[in-house]
């Protein structure tokens, strides 16, 4: 006997129209530039970090659930078709019929009346949906913020190590000034000694400088997902601006805008929606429908036989009692949106603690900035002093190499003053959720 079965093919009468939201599509990866600047940095990592790419799939997984939750509430139609040969057959007239017959059957059913289970499924889904997109916008800030920190610290490690470089040299000149003055017998053995103590020092600093420059390189490369050893040039640098930012202005920003209240809040639709779908179980579903049916058949000896049907109807579904399943499942809904919303609370609270203390810290960093440049400014004058009065014999060389130390130990603050100012303001765009801060 051989059989062909087709059953469950969906024939589409309508068109679903799918929520439009805005493109997470990335652009094809471009060849890697010779040099970067921030804004261009930032903008190759989003097209090269993975993070971005598995948000991007989870927000199609999102689209696509919202779509099947649509699905089951809009018109469903099955064609279902049966072709049977038969040989030998048993039937009541006779015995040993060859022949064929077929049943072929249209089914088309469409829920009309669901007190709300069709509303608060799909609400449910497109916040869903949503809250993906918005922890797409969360992705590509954090992703900002690396890149910026990064690149801030390749260009602090290249300062730190110029710094060190330039002390290096001056203590390289200084050994020799100190052994040609002992040679004239001006000066001592232990000033060619200290002079020696200071090249090895700052010999350890420049190493040390230029592994840190090194390895702050690597880390940037990682997250443009490139080899370690790649060599980009950064276009910008540590340049100082000004901003001092306001709590009163700030906060306001940043509870409308960052993503993780927002996300929190998209949050709470959704369980909401999702206890009025458990009450609606209390209440019945109403729909209609109606199928139409084909017979025909075929056998050897016999007239062929062909009549068909159909019919409609009206069904109402109502669970009158199922142990209690739908009381315990509105009473777990209420205890998630319960969660949901002391989840938000908690993360309102962390976030303006997160926001006061960036705050603080900017602040902070404006002040060192400020402390390190005039430090600057007098260990230049202090070192200028130490080498007149050397050169006339009222100083040591002990004293113009704590001149030369202390202006590079002001450089080397000054440098990380900068850094951190500018890495403090990269985390407070973060913190609000937004590239534009509040004049």
């Amino acid at each position: 006997m051989r059989r062909l079965f087709f059953k469950g093919i969906f024939v589409s009468l309508f068109t679903v129209t799918v929520m439009a939201g805005p493109s997470t599509q990335l652009s094809v990866e471009s060849p890697i530039p010779e040099s970067l600047s921030l804004e261009e940095a930032v903008d190759l990592a989003y097209t090269r970090n993975p993070d971005i790419k598995t948000q991007q799939e989870q927000i199609k997984v999102a689209k696509a659930q919202y779509v099947q939750s649509r699905a089951d509430w809009l018109l469903q139609v099955d064609l279902t078709v049966e072709d049977m040969y038969a040989e030998n057959l048993s039937g009541t007239l006779s015995d040993g019929l060859d022949g064929n017959q077929m049943f072929t059957t249209l089914e088309a059913s469409q829920p009309i009346l669901t007190f709300g289970k069709f509303e608060n499924a799909t609400k449910g889904a497109k916040a869903y949906f949503k809250n993906q997109e918005v922890l797409m916008g969360s992705v590509r800030q954090s992703i900002r913020y690396q890149v910026t920190a990064a690149y801030y610290n390749v260009l602090l490690q290249e300062a730190l190590a110029k710094v060190n470089e330039e002390a290096l040299n001056i203590a390289q000149d200084h050994l020799k000034q100190a052994e040609i003055r002992f040679n004239q017998g001006v000066n001592t053995e232990f000033d060619v000694t200290r002079a020696k103590v200071d090249v090895a020092n700052a010999k350890t600093d420049f190493i040390t400088a230029r592994n840190n420059q090194i390895k702050a390189r690597q880390s940037l490369n990682q997250l443009f997902h490139l080899p370690p050893d790649s060599t980009i040039q950064l276009k910008d640098s540590l340049d100082y601006v000004d901003y001092t930012p306001s709590v009163d202005k700030i906060w306001p920003v940043a509870k409308e805008n960052r993503p993780e209240l927002v996300s929190k809040q998209l949050i709470i639709k959704q369980y909401e929606s999702y206890l009025g779908l458990r009450k609606s179980q209390y209440y019945p579903t109403v729909s209609v429908g109606g199928s139409y049916s084909w017979y025909h058949n075929d056998f050897d000896g016999y007239n062929s036989r062909e009549y068909d049907t159909w019919s409609s109807y009206v069904k109402m579904k109502l669970n009158i009692f199922e142990g209690l399943k739908t009381l315990g499942q509105v009473n777990e809904a209420r205890a998630l949106l319960e969660q949901s919303r002391l989840s938000y609370e908690k993360a309102l609270l962390n976030a303006q603690t997160e926001v006061e203390q960036t705050i603080r810290e900017i602040i902070k960093q404006q002040e060192l900035v400020a402390s390190t440049g005039e430090s600057v400014s007098l260990a230049d004058i202090s070192l200028k002093m130490a080498k007149v009065a050397y050169e006339n014999g009222r100083a040591t060389t002990l004293d113009v190499s704590d001149a030369e130390l202390s202006l590079t130990t002001a450089k080397v603050n000054q440098a990380q003053a900068v850094s951190g100012y500018l890495t403090g303001m990269a985390k407070l765009k973060q913190a609000i959720g937004t590239d534009e801060l509040p004049e």
